[in-house]
């Protein structure tokens, strides 16, 4: 995990809620709610069910959306080259670049 991680998905979040990105990145966004929420209906099953070809094709999607288009909204949203943390090695690092 970087760390901005949690950070980055608050502020999507936030975004999100009260209707401030684009309407591409609305639709990333609800998919990776969507896909949390299939994921954390999982963890309340049993150990045979998260072996099963049902999880690890929910846990797929889920990294999928997580991975790759979850970047496309903090590149393209502007306030995520504008929000800072310090890094514990005390480097600045934008929500962006995290």
């Amino acid at each position: 995990m970087v760390p901005t991680d949690n950070l980055t998905i608050g502020l999507m979040d936030s975004l999100y809620t009260h209707n401030l990105v684009t309407p591409a990145n609305r639709i990333i966004y609800e998919k990776y709610v969507e896909a949390n929420i299939a994921f954390s209906l999982f963890a309340k099953t049993n150990i045979k069910t998260l072996n099963s070809f049902a999880f690890e094709a929910a846990n797929g999607r889920r990294q999928f959306i997580q991975q790759p288009e979850l970047p496309l909204i903090s590149n393209s949203e502007p306030v995520f080259a504008n929000r800072f943390v310090v890094k514990p090695d005390g480097k600045k690092i934008s929500y962006r670049e995290g």
